[in-house]
């Protein structure tokens, strides 16, 4: 028998008694001796706990609804005195954010330190209509990053990585490519024990190819140079800050080789790393007009 599913009020009219006359949907003309009575209860006596549940498949509460995801946290933010707003990549929904309750409770304190850049999550988060905010009913660890957490070399480095995310991701659609991307490298990021200084180097350059503006290898060859708004090899170098030089241009043609299992064999100085990743992220400013200036490079540039 479906019931109704909202608490009666004492402005009840009768209008409302007539509907409520029918309780056994509406495939038959039975009625519910019941309903008539509860509504002249409600009117008459206005009693404070009355609920009613629904079985109906139509409710008319609001509800907060439930599910899991996977996230990659990106960075925090404080929203009040009472509550911050997180921001991550979900496996299941791209980008999202969530109200996250601060609190002086151990327990409070525990819960809000999972949420560091870069930590790889489950949680089960309620949503509610009209609210772009999740709500964190419960969290997890996917993979608890030790080694990240407690070397400050990986924790800048992770600090890069998740600020380099947090402007490049920015839809909210399904993004299971660049969030299993991500989570190998946090892993591998994690497990390293060498080759650490070049990691934000190679992230950077594969993260392209999943936000379509990785160069075009095809097209260079020795002494090219490299147009950084067309992203391919060009044997017309004119200079400026759009075109890099065949010397910068054979660099980052070498980057194409690079990945998380050989990046240990890269021997770059200093000067060579952070130009690298001057121009890159250049590179990705040209082809992303919401990409503002970088913090982080900065902490990276006194490291390596």
């Amino acid at each position: 028998m479906g019931h109704l599913c909202y608490p009666l009020k004492a402005s009840a009219n009768i209008n409302t008694f007539f509907q409520l006359r029918k309780c056994f949907g509406p495939q038959t003309e039975k009625y519910c001796f019941f309903c008539p009575l509860l509504c002249l209860y409600s009117i008459f006596l206005r009693p404070k706990n009355l609920i009613l549940h629904s079985f109906n498949s139509k409710s008319y509460a609001t509800v907060a609804m439930r599910e899991r995801l996977n996230i990659i946290v990106l960075h925090t933010i404080k929203y009040s005195d009472k509550n911050s707003i997180v921001h991550a990549l979900s496996r299941e929904r791209g980008r999202v954010a969530f109200l996250l309750p601060l609190g002086n409770t151990a327990k409070a304190r525990q819960r809000n330190a999972m949420f560091m850049p870069l930590s790889l999550l489950e949680v089960e988060a309620s949503r509610r209509p009209g609210s772009d905010l999740l709500g964190i009913a419960e969290a997890r660890y996917a993979h608890i990053a030790v080694s990240i957490n407690a070397d400050p070399v990986k924790n800048a480095v992770a600090m890069f990585t998740a600020e380099l995310m947090g402007k490049v991701v920015r839809d909210s659609e399904e993004s299971a490519p660049v969030f299993d991307f991500a989570s190998m490298a946090i892993r591998i990021l994690d497990s390293m024990t060498a080759g650490v200084a070049n990691f934000h180097i190679c992230f950077l350059y594969h993260l392209g190819a999943f936000i379509g503006i990785q160069p075009d290898t095809d097209s260079y060859s020795d002494g090219y140079g490299f147009d950084m708004m067309e992203g391919t090899f060009t044997p017309y170098y004119k200079g400026g800050t759009k075109t890099i030089s065949p010397d910068e241009a054979r660099t980052l043609m070498l980057l194409s080789r690079m990945t998380f299992a050989n990046l240990h064999l890269f021997r770059f100085s200093r000067a060579q790393r952070n130009r690298i990743v001057e121009l890159m992220i250049q590179y990705y400013q040209m082809h992303g007009s919401t990409i503002g200036p970088f913090r982080t490079p900065d902490i990276l540039a006194q490291l390596f």
